[in-house]
C-alpha cells in the first residue's frame, strides 16, 4: 500500500480570476434586482387594486367615519338591473325594485374596534307613506332614481321608518353578488330545514308560454353546505318556497345569513394573500357596486369589521307582530302588504332603538 506524506504535500492556493467574480457579482446583483422589482410591482399593484377596499394601506383614525351615539349606520340593498321585460306577465326585470333592505349597525364605541354589530331586516312588501313618498319600500329606490338618487332616497325613506340616521349606502345588482361569491370561491352556509321552491323565476322566460316555462324547481336540502354564486342568489331570493321557508321572514333571514357568510369569507387572511382574488374582487365591486362610503370610511370599516365579536340580526316584524297585513286592500291597489300594527311607526322605532342601546 502506497502512504501520502501530508507534511510534504503543498497546499495550492488558487485565486479567483478577476472576471469570474465580476461574474458572480453579476448574477447576484441581477436576482437581487428581479426581486426588488417583483416586490415593488406586487406591492404597488396591491395598493391600487385595494383601492377603495384596503385595509391594509392605513389605519384611519375614528373621527374620519360616520357615525351617532357610537354606531355607523350602512343601508345595504341589492337590486335588479336586467333588461326590462313586460310587466304585464310577471316580468318587472329592470324595474330596480330592491330584492334586499338591510341596515347593518356597526359599534364603533368599543376600543377593541367594533364589539358588536347589527343586522336589521326590512321586509320588501312593508307599505310606506310620507309626504315625499308613498308605496311599497322595495319600490323607494326607482322611484328616488327619478329625481335625488335612489340609494339617497332609499335612505331617506329607511330613516323615517326607523328613527336612526343612515349614514351610507351600498347598492349591489344580482350580477356582482354571483361573481363576488364565485371569486370568493364560495361561500359555506348552514341551512336551517331543506325547502323546494317550485316557482322560482327563469331570467328571461317571464312570458315565456305555457306559464309552467317561467319557472323552475329549487331544492336545498338541509346542513352546512358551500354554495357557489348561482345557487346562493337562489338561496336568498326565492319567495314561493313550500312550508315556512316561503315567507318574507324566512328569506330575510337566509339573506342575512349569506352576508355573514361573505363577511367571514373576504375577511379571512387566505383572501388577503391572494393577489388575483383580490384583483377580480376589486374589478368585481367597481363593476356591480356603487356606494357613498369614500376610501377613508371603507378602510375603516373594514378594520372594525375585522374586530366584530358578536353579530345580532333580526327581521322587522318576525315574532314580535310589530307590523300585520291588512285584509282590505283596496288603499294598496289590492296588493298584498304590511303595515304598522299601531297605524305608524313608533313601535318600530322603539323596537330598533332597543336592539342597538338596550332602551
Amino acid at each position: 500500500m502506497r502512504y501520502i506524506d501530508l507534511g510534504k504535500v503543498k497546499t495550492r492556493r488558487v485565486v479567483p480570476r478577476p472576471r469570474r467574480r465580476w461574474l458572480q457579482f453579476l448574477v447576484v446583483g441581477a436576482v437581487c434586482g428581479a426581486v426588488s422589482v417583483f416586490f415593488l410591482r406586487h406591492t404597488l399593484s396591491l395598493s391600487n387594486l385595494l383601492h377603495p377596499i384596503s385595509a391594509f394601506s392605513r389605519i384611519l383614525h375614528p373621527k374620519e367615519v360616520q357615525s351617532t351615539d357610537g354606531r355607523t349606520n350602512i343601508l345595504l340593498l341589492a337590486v335588479d338591473r336586467r333588461e326590462t321585460v313586460d310587466p304585464d306577465c310577471g316580468g318587472g326585470g329592470g324595474s330596480l325594485l330592491t330584492d334586499t333592505i338591510i341596515l347593518a349597525s356597526l359599534d364603533l364605541s368599543s376600543p377593541e374596534l367594533g364589539g358588536a354589530a347589527t343586522l336589521i331586516s326590512i321586509p320588501r312588501d312593508l307599505w310606506v307613506e310620507t309626504g315625499y313618498f308613498s308605496g311599497k319600500i322595495n319600490s323607494a329606490y326607482a322611484a328616488g332614481e327619478k329625481d335625488s338618487g335612489g340609494s339617497e332616497f332609499t335612505s331617506r325613506v329607511v330613516e323615517g321608518v326607523l328613527g336612526i340616521p343612515v349614514h351610507y349606502s351600498a347598492v349591489v345588482d344580482f350580477a356582482g353578488f354571483k361573481k363576488a361569491i364565485d371569486v370568493l370561491g364560495g361561500v359555506e352556509v348552514d341551512v336551517e330545514r331543506p325547502f323546494d321552491d317550485y316557482k322560482y323565476p327563469i331570467p328571461g322566460e317571464e312570458c315565456a308560454e305555457p306559464e309552467e316555462l317561467r319557472w323552475e324547481h329549487v331544492h336545498f336540502d338541509a346542513g352546512l353546505q358551500t354554495m357557489g354564486g348561482e345557487r346562493a342568489l337562489k338561496y336568498v331570493r326565492s319567495r314561493r318556497a313550500v312550508g315556512p321557508e316561503g315567507s318574507d321572514f324566512a328569506r330575510s333571514v337566509r339573506q342575512q345569513k349569506i352576508i355573514l357568510a361573505v363577511k367571514d369569507t373576504a375577511l379571512s387572511l387566505s383572501l388577503f394573500s391572494d393577489f388575483n382574488r383580490v384583483r377580480e374582487l376589486y374589478q368585481t365591486f367597481g363593476e356591480s357596486i356603487v356606494t357613498d362610503l369614500g376610501l377613508a370610511g371603507a378602510e375603516r370599516l373594514l378594520q372594525v369589521a375585522q374586530g366584530i365579536g358578536e353579530v345580532r340580526t333580526e327581521v322587522i316584524n318576525g315574532d314580535k307582530g310589530l307590523l300585520v297585513a291588512p285584509e282590505n286592500r283596496e288603499r294598496f291597489g289590492n296588493s298584498w302588504v304590511l303595515v304598522p300594527r299601531q297605524g305608524d311607526f313608533s313601535e318600530v322605532r322603539a323596537y330598533v332603538d332597543e336592539l342597538l342601546f338596550g332602551e
